[in-house]
């Protein structure tokens, strides 16, 4: 008889690539945060699940930025204006 798998009950929190763009550019372009926080009306996270994600992944969404821009940007990473330097 076949295993039958478990539905995972812990929420749903995304991945870095899930959450990538939000926390570079302040929006999740491509849809990949439906189903994992709440958008407002104008399709941005929730600020308490973006900055969650930001003590997740920041760390490393600035080593890459910091990396993909050597001579800075005039872009800023928008999870670093908004909640500072990843811990």
């Amino acid at each position: 008889m076949p295993v039958r798998k478990r539905n995972n009950k812990r929420r749903n929190t995304g991945t870095l690539d899930d959450w990538e763009w939000a926390l570079e550019m302040g929006w999740p372009c491509t849809g990949d945060l439906d189903g994992i926080c709440e958008l407002d009306e104008t399709g941005h996270p929730d600020r308490e699940a973006a900055r969650d994600a930001w003590q997740r992944f920041g760390a490393e969404i600035m080593t890459r930025w910091r990396a993909e821009h050597p001579n800075g940007s005039r872009y800023a990473c928008w999870g670093l204006e908004q909640f500072g330097e990843p811990t």
